[in-house]
């Protein structure tokens, strides 16, 4: 069985708390995790993030972008910045594949749809982490090289 993951949850919806909190509650195998903390998009978010990831208090970043996109965006850029090894996984309802590429251009590991399927969650915690050397632009490089 592999090792428990231990998720921060960035949204300002208290429905999207329940639904990751009970998808925790049912969660084994491969897919276990828990939720070890929150913060709500918008100044302070990403430092209260980048600080439980180096506690490690956390090892995987939740952001739920339908709260508040404009913040999620900016929070998820100043996570991959200051913390590049954090695996940051994206919930958002908007299928544009422009807000997508931008996403995975600040530094989401994954991107899954909002409300969150088990099964795609257990899936992207269970994918081995692509580590990319230096700071979050490089990752840009992946998605056109």
């Amino acid at each position: 069985m592999a090792a428990m993951q231990s998720l921060i949850l960035i949204t300002s919806r208290q429905a999207f708390i329940t639904q990751i909190e009970r998808l925790a509650a049912g969660a084994s195998g491969s897919g276990a995790f828990r939720v070890s903390g929150r913060s709500t998009p918008g100044a302070g978010a990403a430092r209260a993030v980048i600080d439980a990831l180096h506690a490690g208090t956390a090892n995987v970043v939740l952001l739920d972008l339908d709260s508040n996109e404009t913040d999620g965006i900016r929070t998820l850029e100043e996570v991959s910045l200051h913390a590049p090894e954090a695996r940051v996984l994206v919930a958002t309802g908007n299928r544009d594949s422009e807000l997508i590429l931008r996403v995975m251009r600040a530094g989401a590991a994954d991107v899954l749809g909002n409300p969150v399927e088990p099964e795609s969650l257990a899936a992207a915690l269970s994918r081995p982490v692509r580590r990319v050397a230096g700071p979050w632009r490089s990752r840009v490089g992946i998605l056109h090289g």
